[in-house]
């Protein structure tokens, strides 16, 4: 990470907490600085990759159905 986010590295849980925190306190500068911080980390990876990355579960292909019919602008 470059320029004034160097400051923001930290473990993935502290950052998630950051932005949340960030959010409820409304200081917008620091939530886009973390939001950025996450863009940069989730950059050219893999889905798989970035599930592990959060701990985040694999969707079942029902619910990746489910998805597509809630939200159909994912396939264009």
């Amino acid at each position: 990470m470059h320029g004034s986010a160097t400051y923001i590295n930290c473990e993935h849980d502290m950052l998630i907490q950051l932005i949340l925190a960030a959010n409820y306190l409304d200081i917008p500068p620091l939530l886009h600085l973390g939001c950025a911080q996450i863009a940069c980390m989730i950059k050219d990876e893999e889905p798989e990759a970035i599930r592990r990355m959060f701990n985040l579960a694999t969707p079942t292909p029902e619910e990746e159905d489910e998805v597509r019919k809630q939200h159909p602008w994912i396939d264009e």
